[in-house]
């Protein structure tokens, strides 16, 4: 009965987890002001698609061009056309269905990893197994955990496009390998590439090292077949679809112009330059170290076989060769298709997939009744959940050290501590250099005691003493005391990161002044708006817009290499009275971040008392509109008595003929 009732309540877990995220994710009812200010989105993506005439003079701000080689992205089309639902209610279900399908490729690749434990599980064990998964997926879709790669993508971040359903087919090909099925390797693999070839690029080289560790049992007809079947398909797509052989007709932008431009801008592709692995180490390196140090650790005392552990090692091993060669490529600047093809992203795929080895020392550790053990793992997890946390280096190195003593004591090969006494030399090595090179923050090893007093109140809470009548509940008790924390933190980092950092009530008037423009302009009618706003306007206004400097000098054409676009983004951004002198290093000058400067030298133009930036605008142009931040633009209202067109609380749109007159 106990058994039973645990189930349910774990099965009720895993739904509240789901419920959880997607409300969260959808930023709790708030997703189209989100949108609004933030674009980029399948909102947009829709609005081109559909209403190609609105956009005939949009300034290509690389979100349609670039989410259409995304095979799911492109199925919204004719979902629409099925559904006849509006453009947000397609976005919020493709994220509702995103968030689902990382919760059910990650529980296929837990219970493959979980069933091959040694030992034949009892009935509590399966119900711990299934309350630990839950704690797993809740970790994937919620907290700080999985944020910790180099390459600066957020994560856990669901917009329902490509990113959760790569990550789910990555998963279903890891545990279809564990499990020797080579035909639905093939099929997730195929898939993950449709959806997103830099990410399904991973699991390939996962399932490839992982084979080659196991050569003797796992290089077969199937498997060969398998890999000949995925790199068909890769190249097929990377030609016919991404137009990675130059498209006809298209002159690509000059390697030293792209890394110039892209090196002052991009969060993603120079870690050296956003600080992750120099001066802000302790928001990258460390944290990512901790992850691998816990998980190496996990891997160890987790009772995998022989095969699976010689599969995430030899796995880990690469991927992490791959983020080195990566971070090389980064700053010997020598090929832009490099750059861009982020090798950095290998650490992105070690994050997500470290949880599992985690979880499964959790579970084990619980079956084994090692408490102390079992609370520096769910300890390490839960203070990463958390809102303004992440993973503690200091525990992560405790738990190495704790395990070489335990293992010298039980006079275990010394050949099987090799591998974590390298891991945790070179890891201590690499984050003392740099924070000698870099001074002004804290020593990394000493940053970290929210981790230690989770981990010592978990195991504190689990000493205390059980009346005997009470133990057949112990495991029922510890399972859902440690899940209302699991949701409790999932909440808290949520609701945290649902909040826009204090801009919601702009990004409503913004959403309204979209509204208004969509309901009360021409279709064909050119819009600019405040250059700090990047990517925001066209989702809901579906009007064309001249760009921002973000997109003219960047994201237009940083990630389909069309020379033209450039050039009309020089063009603009000239026109406009912008200057990058001083801004854009050479190869071998130090590079730093320049969107602030950028963001503040296109705005005093953008709100200069002479208007003669913008009169050149909408001479050059043709610009119909400019959107404003009402607090900006008081001073120009009152000293040239303008009327907007339209005005809310924080916007303001001026049609141009009334501006410049």
């Amino acid at each position: 009965m106990i058994l039973k009732t645990g189930r349910a309540l774990a099965l009720g877990y895993f739904l509240a987890v789901f419920l959880l995220a997607g409300i969260g994710h959808t930023y709790f009812f708030n997703l189209p002001y989100v949108v609004a200010l933030r674009g980029f989105s399948v909102v947009e993506y829709l609005a081109h698609a559909l209403e190609p005439l609105n956009f005939a003079r949009d300034f290509p701000g690389g979100s349609y061009s670039t989410t259409d080689n995304s095979i799911l992205t492109q199925l919204y089309i004719p979902l629409k056309q099925l559904t006849g639902l509006s453009n947000i209610d397609l976005m919020t279900g493709g994220i509702w269905l995103e968030i689902l399908s990382v919760i059910a490729g990650a529980t296929v690749l837990w219970h493959s990893l979980a069933a091959s434990v040694a030992g034949e599980p009892s009935r509590e064990d399966r119900l711990k197994r299934l309350f630990v998964g839950g704690w797993l997926v809740t970790v994937l879709v919620s907290g700080n955990v999985i944020k910790p790669n180099l390459s600066n993508f957020g994560a856990p971040f669901f917009h329902g496009q490509f990113y959760g359903y790569a990550d789910a087919l990555a998963f279903v090909s890891l545990a279809a390998y564990l499990r020797g099925k080579w035909v639905f390797v093939t099929l997730a693999l195929i898939a993950a590439f449709a959806v997103h070839p830099i990410k399904a690029m991973m699991p390939c080289v996962f399932i490839g090292a992982a084979v080659l560790a196991n050569i003797r049992t796992d290089l077969t007809v199937r498997s060969v077949a398998s890999g000949v079947c995925v790199a068909l398909f890769a190249a097929y797509w990377a030609v016919f679809q991404l137009n990675m052989g130059g498209a006809a007709g298209v002159p690509n932008i000059p390697d030293d112009v792209f890394i110039a431009y892209s090196r002052i801008q991009q969060y993603h592709w120079y870690p050296a330059v956003t600080g992750l692995i120099s001066f802000d180490q302790d928001t990258g390196l460390v944290p990512f170290f901790a992850v691998l140090t816990m998980a190496l650790i996990a891997g160890l005392k987790s009772g995998l076989p022989h095969r699976a552990k010689s599969a995430f090692l030899s796995g880990f091993i690469v991927l992490a060769g791959l983020t080195a060669w990566g971070i090389y490529i980064s700053i010997d600047l020598r090929s832009a298709f490099l750059i861009k093809l982020c090798l950095i992203r290998a650490s992105d795929f070690m994050v997500q997939l470290s949880p599992f080895l985690i979880c499964l020392a959790i579970y084990q550790t619980w079956r084994g009744k090692e408490w102390l053990w079992f609370s520096i793992f769910i300890g390490f997890v839960l203070a990463a959940l958390f809102p303004r946390t992440q993973p503690s280096y200091f525990l992560a190195f405790a738990a190495a050290a704790l395990f070489l003593v335990q293992s010298l004591s039980q006079r275990k090969a010394r050949s099987d501590l090799a591998l974590p006494v390298l891991a945790m030399g070179l890891f201590f090595l690499i984050t003392q250099l740099v924070w000698w090179r870099f001074p002004g923050g804290s020593n990394p090893l000493f940053n970290s005691a929210w981790a230690v007093l989770v981990a010592a109140a978990c195991y504190i809470g689990l000493k205390v003493p059980v009346a005997h009548r009470l133990l057949p509940l112990r495991s029922l008790v510890v399972a859902l005391a440690f899940s209302l924390v699991f949701l409790s933190g999932a909440f808290a980092w949520l609701r945290h990161n649902s909040t826009l950092q204090g801009d919601m009530d702009f990004a409503r008037s913004f959403y309204r002044a979209q509204e208004w423009a969509q309901q009360s302009t021409d279709k064909t009618a050119l819009f600019m708006v405040d250059p700090c706003l990047n990517y925001g306007w066209r989702d809901f206004s579906e009007r064309s817009s001249i760009g921002t400097p973000r997109e003219w000098y960047m994201t237009g054409w940083g990630y389909v290499s069309d020379f033209r676009v450039f050039r009309r983004g020089q063009e603009i951004g000239q026109t406009l009275g912008m200057d990058l002198t001083g801004l854009l290093p050479q190869r071998d000058e130090e590079a730093k971040l320049q969107i602030g400067a950028m963001c503040t030298q296109a705005r005093e133009l953008f709100y200069a008392e002479s208007r003669a930036p913008l009169r050149r605008m909408h001479e050059t142009f043709g610009v119909d509109y400019f959107v404003m931040h009402k607090g900006q633009s008081d001073d120009l209202v009152q000293t040239h008595s303008i009327e907007p067109v339209y005005a809310n609380d924080h916007v303001r749109i001026f049609s141009a003929k009334d501006y410049l007159k």
